[in-house]
């Protein structure tokens, strides 16, 4: 090969790296295990009693952006049941200082795997709880806004090929 392509070569090598280091340290995360947890708000079977016998009782608090406390009601002041986890969200009411809506996944945490797969990384999202706790909902969500994270996260990869 001729000093002249080998030179090019080396040339366009350089700047591939260089790139992909920029790519890389564009990443807002760096691509690792994220683990969450999602406090859905109480589903009809157990407001009407089917699941509850007639009495729902909050028993989890969210005093951070990523802790969730199981509460004691027999001792408030009790904290030995308190999780961290890299984001907690609080989808239970509404009024709560932490809400989170569907778009608040996808700002958070769909945005994010967006960009790793631009960036050329694997995605998984690994639901786990029990049934009926919400997993589907987070995920695939519904109609409107209230899609989940897996199709705005594939709508945003058709638009992102689209442009």
């Amino acid at each position: 090969m001729p000093p002249s392509a080998i030179s090019k070569l080396q040339s366009a090598v350089s700047q591939v790296k260089q790139v992909n280091v920029l790519k890389t340290a564009q990443l807002e995360d760096s691509p690792t295990i994220k683990v969450c947890v999602r406090v859905r708000p109480f589903i009809k079977e157990e407001v009407e009693g089917q699941r509850s016998g007639g009495e729902c009782k909050l028993c989890i608090d969210m005093p951070s952006e990523t802790q969730v406390r199981i509460l004691n009601f027999e001792d408030p002041d009790d904290e030995s049941r308190a999780f961290e986890f890299d984001r907690c969200y609080w989808s239970h009411s509404s009024d709560h200082q932490f809400f989170a809506t569907q778009e608040t996944l996808q700002s958070e945490l769909g945005v994010t795997m967006l960009e790793h797969a631009m960036n050329g990384f694997n995605n998984c999202i690994f639901a786990y709880g029990q049934t009926g706790s919400g997993k589907s909902y987070s995920v695939l969500g519904g109609k409107g806004e209230e899609r989940g994270l897996l199709p705005r996260v594939v709508e945003g990869l058709f638009d992102h090929f689209a442009k």
